[in-house]
C-alpha cells in the first residue's frame, strides 16, 4: 500500500479569524463568504491537482455559478445554526447551557408580589396562555408559576436562581407579564433576557406603565416589543390573533 498525502482547505462560515491567528489552519482557511477568495481556492485546488484541462478564467466562470449553487444549497444548514446560537459558556451564567432551542419560551411574572388572590387570577391566567402559545407555534413552555398552585410556599431564592435561570437562558423567547408596578424577579429576568439578546414581548398595565429603562427599550433595542393591556382576556386575544409575530416585528400598541 502506497500513502498518499493529503492537502485539507478548511471553509470557513462566520467565523473569527483572530481566533485563528495561533492554530496549524491561520495560513489555509478560506472566509466562505469572501467570494475572490473562494474562487482563487477553486484555482488553486486546479494547479494542485494538475487538471489542466480548464484555465483559471474557465475555473472561475465555473466557480462563480457553482458557488451561488452552495450558498442555497447551505442556506437552510446555515440558518439552522443561526437560530441554534452557541454562547461563550466562560461568561455567561449558567455555564452549563450554551445552547438556544427554538421555538421555546420563558413566561416571567410577579409570583411572591402580589396577592394570592391576584397570583390565582395570574396562575390562572397563565394556563390558558400556555395552551395558546403552544398552539401558535412554540414547542415548549417555561414558566414558574404553572408548577406552584399554592403562593405560600414559594422555592427557596437559591433554587429559583438554580431553576429558572437554566430555562431561560436556553429559551428561544422570553414572555413577560407585568401586571402592575411593583418590584419583581420579572425585572430581573428581562434584564437578564435583554442581556441574552431573547425575543421579547412585554406586556404591561396601561394604567401603571413600565419601569424607568423599559419604558423606551423596545424604541433603541429591536428585538424588544410592548404592548399595553388592560385585561388579561385582551393578551389572549392578541396573542391569538397575531401568533409570532408579535415576537419579530418590534411595535408598541395600546390593547383599548
Amino acid at each position: 500500500m502506497v500513502a498518499q498525502s493529503v492537502s485539507t482547505i478548511p471553509l470557513l462560515v462566520s467565523c473569527d479569524f483572530h481566533s485563528l491567528s495561533s492554530t496549524p489552519i491561520k495560513n489555509q482557511a478560506i472566509d466562505f463568504y469572501d467570494q475572490a477568495k473562494f474562487l482563487k481556492m477553486l484555482c488553486d485546488i486546479r494547479e494542485k491537482m494538475g487538471y489542466n484541462s480548464l484555465t483559471d478564467e474557465q475555473i472561475k466562470i465555473l466557480g462563480k455559478a457553482a458557488y451561488a449553487q452552495l450558498k442555497i444549497e447551505l442556506e437552510p444548514v446555515l440558518t439552522k445554526l443561526r437560530d441554534m446560537r452557541v454562547f461563550n459558556e466562560k461568561y455567561v451564567y449558567p455555564s452549563t447551557v450554551n445552547a438556544i432551542r427554538r421555538n421555546t419560551v420563558f413566561v416571567s411574572a410577579p409570583m411572591s408580589s402580589i396577592t394570592p388572590i391576584e397570583y390565582k387570577d395570574l396562575r390562572e391566567f397563565i394556563i390558558r396562555l400556555e395552551k395558546i402559545l403552544k398552539k401558535i407555534g412554540f414547542t415548549d413552555v417555561f414558566c414558574p408559576i404553572l408548577k406552584k398552585e399554592d403562593p405560600s410556599h414559594f422555592d427557596g431564592k437559591t433554587k429559583a436562581v438554580k431553576d429558572n435561570f437554566p430555562l431561560l437562558k436556553q429559551a428561544d423567547s422570553l414572555l413577560i407579564i407585568y401586571p402592575k408596578r411593583i418590584p419583581s424577579s420579572a425585572l430581573i429576568e428581562s434584564g437578564y433576557g435583554i442581556a441574552l439578546s431573547k425575543k421579547m414581548v412585554v406586556f404591561y398595565n396601561a394604567q401603571e406603565g413600565l419601569p424607568y429603562m423599559l419604558e423606551s427599550a423596545d424604541k433603541y433595542i429591536p428585538n424588544i416589543n410592548t404592548y399595553q393591556f388592560n385585561s388579561y382576556s385582551q393578551i389572549e386575544q392578541l396573542i391569538k390573533s397575531d401568533g409570532m409575530v408579535l415576537f419579530e416585528a418590534a411595535q408598541e400598541v395600546n390593547l383599548e
